[in-house]
């Protein structure tokens, strides 16, 4: 064995333990639940957090220590997204922008 100081031993390892296992559970269900959003447990914060997976605005992440508010937040993020008109036309220039006077677009 090796010693750390003379005469002394190193103690034991810890065993790695799984936290918060009925919480992290939780949000496995909530992320089946409702699908298009990662959902995880948060030991730090203490709280679940859900990143959408879609088409969302900019900085939409909700966090929640209630799983049943965090629900209602996902659901009602997405219906306020649903009712937002789309540009299907083009939506590549949201990516590229316009194409420059200069630029050819005819293929």
């Amino acid at each position: 064995m090796t010693r750390h100081r003379q005469g002394r031993p190193f103690p034991p390892p810890v065993p790695k333990a799984r936290l918060d296992d009925e919480q992290r559970a939780v949000a496995e269900r909530l992320q089946s639940a409702v699908p298009g959003w990662f959902v995880l447990w948060s030991y730090g914060q203490r709280a679940f957090t859900a990143y959408p997976c879609w088409s969302a605005p900019t900085g939409l992440v909700l966090t929640d220590s209630d799983p049943q508010r965090l629900l209602r937040a996902m659901n009602a993020a997405q219906a306020t997204q649903a009712t937002q008109p789309a540009d299907v036309t083009e939506p590549w220039r949201s990516v590229i922008g316009a194409p420059r006077a200069w630029q050819d677009t005819r293929q």
